[in-house]
């Protein structure tokens, strides 16, 4: 339809029989991995540090690592906006019967920050399989790409950088270095490479040359 004004718009089009039909296969939970529902009902809250590493290496994933993720998206994403709020993550867990407890949600819920969705990629990070993702090789990446000052260490500085990067609300000087001092408590407020890969040493095993 030519005449913008006789043209349905995009909300419109997406409720569409053809639209409707098409996406319904997403609901189905046999398109999601089995690994996906543990992931989110073991979901454990994390340091913001930890956060941008994950978010890091979700952006250096590539189209076949996402693929189980973005399914697992589309299946809980009801209202076709690209985020999943907490409504649709329970509605999902209903249609499955999949066994979740109120203190698991409660605790996943944690991931909203005070918002009422996830986006793409805070909703890939509670998917994550860990020990899948994390790799020695990932960490050096994402610590040279945290490392902005190339001086051997992450400071203030540097998650200032980051996070303008990522694109989320700097926080003051004071803030950070609260944040600086869950992983390592020094007059500096400096993260040192081995406590940047000490935060991972439940996930996989840190070769001997980055041990503290």
């Amino acid at each position: 339809q030519k005449d913008f004004n006789k043209r349905p718009s995009a909300q419109e089009a997406l409720n569409h029989n053809w639209f409707l039909s098409f996406f319904s296969k997403y609901h189905n939970s046999v398109l999601v991995e089995p690994n996906i529902f543990i992931a989110l009902k073991n979901y454990k809250p994390c340091n913001l540090i930890k956060k941008l590493v994950y978010k890091y290496i979700i952006n250096t994933m590539g189209y076949t690592e996402l693929k189980k993720y973005k399914t697992a998206l589309y299946a809980f994403d009801y209202a076709h906006n690209g985020y999943v709020d907490l409504c649709e993550l329970n509605k999902v867990f209903e249609l499955l019967k999949t066994d979740i407890s109120e203190e698991q949600i409660k605790i996943l819920s944690n991931a909203f920050e005070g918002k009422k969705y996830l986006n793409y990629s805070e909703f890939i990070m509670c998917c994550l399989n860990l020990k899948e993702v994390i790799k020695i090789e990932k960490l050096e990446s994402a610590f040279r790409y945290f490392d902005i000052n190339n001086d051997g260490f992450i400071d203030t500085s540097d998650i200032k950088k980051v996070m303008l990067r990522f694109g989320k609300k700097i926080l003051n000087e004071d803030d950070i270095k609260k944040i600086i001092m869950e992983v390592e408590k020094n007059e500096n407020y400096c993260i040192s490479k081995k406590d940047f890969f000490n935060l991972f040493s439940n996930i996989l095993d840190i070769p001997e040359e980055y041990q503290i």
